[in-house]
């Protein structure tokens, strides 16, 4: 089948609600903290990687589920405005979902996600005739999507199954899970194991791949540094044997995002692939360890982090699409995921894919 679409991206699509603070803040019960505005973004892997691809000139094509509310109407509208080939679907069996993004200047983040439409999408929602015809699939958040990770992730291995059948190069994205709701009592090891056999390219950060393959490793840094700790805790060692071991499960290329400590990227044998992964000199790619620093970020210029994954990832992909080396990918990836601490709009204010690859390329 003729690859017509450079990426199709499906899964979690939400509205991101940031209010601006002054100044530093202390939240006690009983108080008053007066607020300097309010962001109303597009966010989940689908309104931010999904975005961030289009800006970067790829061909997109995105699949998700809204409500039939104002914030569904807020999500159609901007997608209209930014010329975006899409096949969101509406639900009126529960609202579109949002997330509260709390980021006060030197407070980590701290997110509050109401899931909402996301828990009737559905592999019977996916559009799989362009699926078919796109040249890779980006798949993300799965702790947020019940339908693909309930039954031992049966629809998410059927769906990447009937991706890889059509010669379409797979690829994921996590999400942290919330400890205290439902997906707590998930084996997300056994459900990785099921999946990676089938899956192309998994671009997870350290904590979430932490807390879903080494539970144990990611209590224990907890318990010691506390949760907002553990990125820079965590070792090299534990990074590459978390890296290694994904690789073992099948998966043919790891990058593990980890914000201000850079990134760490893995592959496997790329070689035997029958068909080649997408333009990508195999060789080159295939058995490598690579470790890449993080772009030093103006600390005066961040406005907002909550989408600094996902636009790495977008820039990653976007390198792969490229045939680029892995040394300029990871580049890349980190690159524009400081560029995109500055921006409040990643749509409108991150730079165009010129100035990022300007800007790994002389740095």
């Amino acid at each position: 089948m003729d690859k017509t679409v450079d990426i199709f991206v499906c899964g979690y699509l939400c509205v991101d609600l940031t209010p601006a603070f002054k100044t530093e803040v202390t939240f006690q019960p009983g108080t008053l903290t007066e607020l300097n505005g309010m962001t109303f973004s597009l966010g989940g892997a689908v309104g931010n990687t999904g975005l961030v691809l289009h800006r970067f000139g790829k061909k997109v094509l995105l699949n998700s589920l809204i409500g039939d509310d104002h914030l569904g109407r807020y999500i159609s509208d901007c997608l209209d405005e930014y010329g975006v080939a899409n096949s969101i679907q509406k639900t009126t069996h529960a609202g579109t979902a949002f997330g509260i993004v709390l980021a006060p200047p030197a407070i980590d983040r701290l997110f509050l996600e109401y899931p909402g439409s996301s828990r009737f999408f559905d592999l019977a929602r996916v559009d799989i005739e362009n699926v078919k015809s796109s040249k890779l699939l980006h798949f993300g958040y799965l702790p947020l999507l019940q339908h693909f990770f309930h039954a031992k992730g049966e629809q998410l291995v059927e769906l990447f199954q009937q991706a890889k059948r059509s010669g379409t190069v797979t690829s994921m994205d996590l999400s942290l899970p919330d400890p205290t709701g439902e997906t707590q009592e998930i084996d997300w090891h056994e459900i990785l194991t099921r999946v990676l056999p089938y899956t192309d390219i998994l671009l997870p950060s350290i904590e979430e791949i932490l807390y879903m393959t080494m539970p144990d490793v990611y209590r224990e840094l907890c318990e010691k540094h506390g949760e907002a700790q553990v990125l820079d805790r965590v070792s090299p060692e534990t990074i590459q044997s978390v890296g290694r071991m994904l690789l073992r499960y099948g998966v043919k290329i790891v990058l593990i995002k980890m914000a201000h400590r850079g990134a760490y990227l893995f592959t496997g044998n790329l070689t035997d692939e029958k068909n080649g992964l997408l333009e990508l000199d195999t060789e080159q790619w295939s058995n490598l360890t690579l470790y890449c620093p993080a772009y030093a970020a103006d600390r005066q210029r961040i406005t907002n982090a909550s989408g600094a994954g996902d636009t790495a990832v977008a820039a990653f992909l976007a390198a792969l699409l490229e045939g680029v080396t892995p040394q300029m990918a990871v580049k890349l990836s980190t690159a524009a995921g400081r560029e995109s601490l500055y921006c409040n709009d990643l749509y409108t204010e991150l730079p165009d894919w010129e100035d990022i690859y300007h800007l790994a390329i002389t740095n």
